[in-house]
């Protein structure tokens, strides 16, 4: 009996270039870059290493809860809310995002 191969499912590309299209929109606001800004001025050490007792300079902002499966005006609010963003190292942001 001949093997039947399923062909995998993968994302369309053109769903892929939406996506990075509307992030890119929102991390190139002038809202999202001041803000970015002020919230490293206010927490200039990681976060989460600090909650392992280390001390690390923050350089990326992170969105506690993804702006991006947010929908509309929603989305930028959610971009933009002082309370969704956490400061991290290079380090402990990496690993956040390569959990998923």
């Amino acid at each position: 009996m001949p093997t039947i191969y399923k062909i995998k499912k993968t994302k369309k590309p053109h769903v892929i270039d939406l996506k990075r299209k509307e992030r890119q929109k929102i991390y190139q606001d002038v809202r999202w870059q001041r803000l970015r800004v002020a919230y490293l001025a206010d927490h200039p050490l990681c976060e989460e290493c600090l909650t392992h007792g280390v001390t690390r300079e923050a350089v990326d902002v992170h969105h506690v809860v993804s702006f991006m499966s947010a929908e509309g005006v929603e989305r930028i609010e959610l971009a933009l809310n002082y309370d969704n963003l956490k400061a991290l190292c290079k380090e402990c942001h990496q690993a956040l995002h390569n959990k998923r």
